[in-house]
């Protein structure tokens, strides 16, 4: 035979498992607390870590775009200095192009001692020792693709020999 004494009502018994429920509960709260606040000062270095990382990422993209602008502008000054320079060198000839053809131009016995020319054409003075070195110098100066509308004047073949000539044109580039 089994006997079994009940010293505590049913509503004690009630009382009883709510409180020890309760305290479990209160229990399992206060672990998640401590947990909770160690997991928050593990993340104030993490923390602390991305505002330096975000600081420098925004200190870096200010720099870029301010160094952008600073390229775009020297790009900008570089572009119109090759253009006014463009615009000069369309402006001036190849001098040393020039007078070097020249020189392959004039024959032996043709020297020249003057040489001058600007944009509105050329002229040049010099010696012939023959009549017929100063026709093929004249020749050469036509035919070429630089030196056009030659004017010799008629002073130029008078002498057959030593003649001191003068002649004017245009320079075609």
């Amino acid at each position: 035979m089994k006997l079994s004494l009940n010293f505590i009502s049913p509503s004690q018994e009630k009382n009883l498992k709510f409180g020890y429920l309760c305290f479990i509960i209160k229990d399992f709260l206060g672990v998640i607390l401590v947990l909770s606040v160690l997991l928050a000062i593990m993340a104030i270095p993490l923390n602390i870590k991305n505002e330096k990382l975000e600081k420098a990422s925004k200190v870096a993209e200010e720099l870029s775009a301010k160094s952008a602008l600073e390229n775009a502008s020297k790009i900008k000054l570089l572009e119109q200095k090759t253009q006014t320079l463009a615009k000069i060198a369309g402006k001036y000839y190849d001098w040393t192009m020039i007078l070097n053809k020249l020189s392959e131009l004039v024959p032996n016995g043709v020297v020249i001692s003057k040489f001058s020319a600007d944009q509105k054409g050329f002229s040049l003075a010099g010696t012939a020792d023959t009549r017929n070195n100063f026709l093929l110098f004249q020749k050469n100066l036509n035919e070429s693709a630089i030196f056009k509308n030659i004017d010799s004047p008629l002073e130029n073949y008078i002498k057959e020999t030593d003649l001191v000539f003068e002649l004017k044109g245009k320079i075609v580039q």
